[in-house]
């Protein structure tokens, strides 16, 4: 077996208050959140002729989003743009237990930049343009490795571990998880269905 490349596919930062944010900076950054929120509110009231919402910008000097008018539970607002996508909402407190935001990268931008490359501009972004004092907490990172010259068999799929709830194994009748081409085995799913191979 030949390990042709590994990466981190993904990776999922939640970034929390600490005790170094003054009260202006807290401000600073809730005043922006309140300028995106304008803008979300502006995106959810705004249709084109098909009736579909459209999508506003912001610039932080050079780097652009786009406004979602709609985001995911427990923030409220997000920005995206071709790399990464932010959730925000805005800091009440000084040490809250949750996290403010929530950072998601894109694959194309891990591999092309480089995961530490890409972590360390993101970084540098939200300290420069958003708010300077943060703890980072890595809540999700997928690793993937291609790899050549391995032959799977029917064995493998009890060895490969997966945290799905939904691995199932069938074996009976015409519902099989197994593929077989005549008496040639090609492949089993795990999860939602994703071929793994």
């Amino acid at each position: 077996m030949v390990k042709l490349w590994q990466n981190v596919d993904t990776i999922k930062l939640h970034l929390y208050p600490n005790i170094l944010l003054e009260v202006k900076d807290i401000e600073d950054y809730n005043n922006l959140i309140s300028q995106i929120l304008t803008q979300k509110f502006n995106c959810q009231v705004s249709n084109n002729k098909n009736g579909s919402t459209k999508e506003f910008q912001i610039d932080f000097d050079g780097d652009k989003f786009q406004v979602m008018p709609s985001t995911v539970r427990g923030f409220s607002c997000s920005i995206k743009n071709q790399d990464v996508t932010i959730h925000l909402k805005k800091i009440t407190r000084n040490c809250d237990p949750t996290p403010f935001s929530k950072i998601e990268f894109r694959s194309s931008f891990l591999h092309r930049q480089g995961y530490l490359q890409a972590v360390q501009y993101v970084n540098s972004f939200i300290k420069a343009k958003i708010v300077k004092n943060y703890t980072i907490k890595i809540s999700e990172i997928h690793l993937h490795a291609d790899i050549q010259g391995y032959n799977f068999s029917i064995l493998d799929f009890h060895r490969i571990k997966s945290r799905s709830r939904s691995n199932r194994f069938y074996d009976e009748g015409f519902t099989d998880s197994y593929y077989y081409n005549g008496r040639s085995f090609q492949g089993f799913m795990m999860g939602g269905g994703d071929y793994l191979m």
